[in-house]
């Protein structure tokens, strides 16, 4: 395997570089934060507070405690994903000789994708199952071409835009969060609102580890095991190339209808079939349906035809309020 293109996704990242609040525990830092704001004041005004002046030094001390591991909890990935798989410890190899080494022998390793939460079989891992997680240290673009890339499916989605964006390049499709890892994305054919396919079918090839014999394969779309290996139990997937096509930034238009109880069917068709000029047709759609609101999202691509890579959205914004209706 070839170097990674970029530099700050070889092996071996902390977990800060890939902390984001706003998806990595927000609630666990916010408690943190707060809890580790409460225990000084606790603490300094100790005298000024009712009862002995002792308790509120515990009680400050337990705070701050309480404040320093949720934060450790919301940084470490690692720790989150023990808390939630119900296992310890989980492997994280760097090397695919090490991903071939644990998925050898009649115990062979799981492999668990990174996204909101971890799961094996949507129940906590069994005390003799083996899990590797395969995401910082497993984590890179392997090659580029004009119209495909391939990289490390530890690799994130927003790690893989990033990257893209400096070529002037995007995928096909992609699902809609960027802290989705490329494997876990193939593995439940993860999707976005691309509308002629999803990412799954813009994959070309991949690479993977029989579990229990140590085998590297590797496949192209269209082998006869090439699903097989994508969604196979019996394999570790290590490597994923997918199609990319030139990057454009899009316009975002949305519209929202009220809905309740009594709202029938009827109505909801005619909101479905309203402005299908609009939305319908664009390259690029989202619809949900709650109870309270119908909300559906269509994004059309950038008139502009300039150099996307060197535009930013603001720039977008003022030539959009300059150009003549």
């Amino acid at each position: 395997m070839s170097e990674p293109l970029a530099p700050e996704q070889t092996h071996g990242q902390r977990s800060c570089v890939r902390w984001d609040p706003c998806f990595n525990a927000p609630i666990g830092t916010c408690l943190a934060i707060i809890l580790s704001v409460v225990c000084p004041v606790l603490i300094v005004y100790r005298e000024d507070l009712p009862s002995a002046s002792w308790i509120w030094v515990v009680l400050g001390a337990i705070m701050g405690f309480l404040g320093l591991w949720l934060l450790y909890a919301s940084i470490a990935q690692g720790c989150r994903r023990r808390l939630r798989l119900g296992v310890w410890p989980v492997a994280e190899p760097d090397t695919l000789e090490k991903i071939i080494e644990l998925c050898k022998g009649p115990n062979p390793a799981f492999a668990v994708g990174e996204c909101w939460a971890y799961h094996t079989a949507i129940k906590y891992a069994q005390p003799e199952e083996k899990i590797i997680a395969l995401g910082a240290f497993w984590s890179g673009v392997v090659s580029m071409s004009d119209d495909t890339v391939r990289v490390r499916t530890g690799m994130l989605w927003g790690e893989v835009m990033h990257v893209l964006w400096e070529k002037n390049r995007a995928p096909m499709d992609r699902p809609a969060f960027d802290q989705m890892s490329i494997g876990a994305s193939v593995r439940v054919a993860a999707h976005g609102f691309f509308k002629d396919g999803w990412f799954i079918d813009y994959l070309r090839a991949l690479q993977a580890v029989e579990r229990g014999t140590g085998k590297v394969v590797e496949v192209k779309r269209g082998d006869y095991n090439f699903w097989e290996v994508a969604f196979g139990a019996n394999y570790v997937l290590t490597e994923a190339e997918f199609e990319t096509q030139q990057n454009r930034l899009v316009k975002v238009t949305g519209k929202s209808h009220a809905t309740n109880a009594n709202t029938t069917q009827q109505e909801v068709d005619a909101y479905v079939q309203a402005e299908a000029l609009g939305w319908r047709d664009a390259p690029f759609v989202n619809m949900s349906v709650g109870g309270n609101a119908i909300n559906r999202k269509w994004y059309t691509l950038d008139p502009v035809g300039v150099d996307e890579k060197d535009q930013n959205c603001l720039e977008y914004g003022r030539q959009a309020m300059e150009s003549p209706p």
